[in-house]
């Protein structure tokens, strides 16, 4: 090792330096067509016992069918199902749940039509080659009365999915399409490839779209029989509500995203992280998937469908708010159907075709097309099956490494919050190649070699600052130490994430994700490898990390 190899010229390289991704925000080269299905409510027992409930959907398409399509699903969350014209063409406001036991509204109001509120992004998916069905639940879920096991008809609305799902099954191997949509009915014919599904759902929506995949694999629910060749690959959420159902929904074995507007008056403690931190127990996956969340920061829960028009947005201190004073947010829509099709594009793509850049790892530079509107942070794994990434500090007694804090003024405790994780403070003090933190590990709980390996990644998070637009000084720089405590080139964090101070109370965490070509190691030096180092500045500063880990490509 050669000691102390400061890459100072890397200090010059903005994180956007990078390769960037293709563009999600350009629409794709397909003319789009779309058509409403809606069948007669009845009582079925497979989707919810209490209540009748009905099959209604906008669905998308190219206008020329070429071979199998993937399709994609969208279902909106909890809202009111009546609405009472405004005075502005589209707008309205929503006060009344009658059509969801009635199946009418009273006078001189319409059902809310809250599938329609993610048409921008079902057509412009729909452009690059998708077909898009956006489900409205309104009878008998949209508003309803909890049930037993599942208050918030999450695991009702997963099963409202697969009940669609079953339709275009029929329509693709026997036709049949309803005359509603303005095709023939055999317009999908052989046209949908069900072993390519995605789901997309908003706030209660979220898990709904999180049950439906559950549902789809259960062995004791009748779902596998009714669709044998049914698969979801992916499955992207938004603001999305965790723990309403006696089940615990993750997403295992299947891409999943979740995005968290952080202006969120809805779901404003951010529950939809909660699968990412409980698939960190994972130790395996048949389907090895990438997880992750996308911070956007700025956006409220509402406006990512067009038809919620009241601002949730109560509490957005220090943030610059991108979704104005509505009844919509042209931003937050740029962002909703960029950051979909960006998803589908790299995880629905067929045998033989290239998968979009995933603009949801860390390593892969955001298009600025996003960055223009606000600022995003990620927080990304690639997979939580172990043969392809292994964790080295989770900070919860469950992983292999020893942490310790090194130097005069260097302070480390462990916070035990979700996640679990190391609060890490600085003062003046030791220069900063004596003043540190560092984990480091043994057999024969660790990889036999780096040389296995493509990168280092860990989660970090700051503290917020105390005046609003104020960013205390916490770049650091990171190394890779041997057993012998010889230290690799070190590079600074500012390269690789944002080191910014968070904008609210909570500890939200982004994933920095390092290659370790970027270490410079010879050949020799990489399976002498026992550990990662993070070094300290002059001045003052507080970092919480926490899932320090490698990976390799799957």
């Amino acid at each position: 090792m050669r000691p102390y190899l400061f890459l100072t010229l890397l200090l010059l390289c903005p994180l956007a330096s990078r390769a960037e991704a293709l563009d999600p925000m350009l629409p794709g080269p397909l003319t789009v067509e779309s058509g409403e299905y809606k069948f007669p409510a009845t009582l079925d027992p497979q989707v919810l016992t209490t209540m009748p409930t009905e099959l209604w959907a906008k669905a998308f398409w190219p206008r020329t069918m070429r071979g199998p399509r993937p399709i994609v699903f969208f279902l909106h969350g909890n809202h009111p199902t009546c609405a009472s014209p405004g005075k502005e063409p589209g707008t309205h406001s929503d006060s009344n749940c009658d059509y969801t036991y009635t199946g009418t509204c009273p006078a001189g109001m319409v059902p809310t039509p809250n599938h329609e509120g993610f048409s921008y992004a079902a057509s412009h998916l729909a452009s690059q080659g998708y077909v898009v069905v956006s489900i409205n639940a309104n009878r008998g879920i949209t508003c309803g009365d909890a049930v037993r096991g599942d208050e918030a008809l999450n695991l009702a609305r997963g099963r409202l999915i697969l009940r669609h799902i079953e339709k275009w099954q029929a329509w693709s191997r026997e036709g049949g399409a309803p005359a509603s949509l303005g095709t023939g009915p055999d317009a999908f014919l052989k046209h949908v490839d069900l072993t390519r599904i995605g789901l997309v759902g908003h706030s209660r929506g979220g898990e709904g779209v999180r049950a439906a995949h559950f549902l789809s694999n259960d062995p004791k629910a009748p779902w596998r029989k009714i669709l044998p060749d049914a698969r979801v690959r992916g499955i992207f959420e938004i603001g999305a509500t965790d723990g309403q159902t006696d089940l615990t929904l993750n997403a295992e074995n299947v891409a999943w995203n979740q995005l968290i507007p952080m202006c969120d008056g809805d779901v404003p403690d951010f529950d939809g992280r909660g699968p990412f931190e409980r698939m960190w127990r994972l130790k395996a996956e048949s389907t090895p998937a990438p997880k992750s969340l996308f911070l956007v920061w700025g956006a409220n829960h509402n406006f990512f469908n067009t038809e919620w028009q009241s601002n949730d947005a109560a509490r957005c201190s220090g943030q610059t708010r991108i979704h104005g004073s509505g009844p919509w947010s042209e931003a937050q829509q740029k962002i909703g159907k960029a950051s979909i099709t960006a998803f589908f594009r790299a995880n629905l793509a067929a045998e033989g075709e290239t998968p979009a850049a995933n603009i949801f790892d860390p390593a892969v530079p955001l298009p600025k097309s996003l960055t223009a509107i606000t600022r995003i942070d990620r927080d990304s794994i690639p997979t939580f099956d172990r043969r392809y990434f292994f964790p080295l500090e989770t900070f919860d007694g469950l992983t292999p490494a020893r942490p310790e804090a090194r130097g005069e003024g260097v302070k480390f405790t462990k916070d035990l919050a979700t996640p679990n994780r190391a609060r890490i403070e600085w003062k003046d003090g030791a220069p900063m190649e004596q003043k540190f933190f560092q984990v480091k590990w043994e057999w024969p709980y660790a990889p036999r070699s780096l040389s296995e390996l493509n990168s280092l990644g860990f989660r970090l998070a700051l503290d917020a600052p105390p005046t609003y637009g104020s960013t205390p000084n916490a770049d650091f720089q990171i190394a890779l130490i041997d057993e012998a405590d010889q230290i690799s080139a070190v590079l600074p964090a500012s390269r690789y994430a944002q080191v910014q101070s968070p904008l609210t109370a909570l500890k939200m965490f982004q994933t920095v994700s390092i290659p370790l070509r970027d270490f410079a190691l010879r050949t020799d030096e990489i399976s002498r490898i026992r550990g990662v180092r993070f070094l300290f500045p002059n001045g003052q500063g507080t970092i919480y990390l926490t899932g320090i880990h490698f990976t390799r490509k799957l």
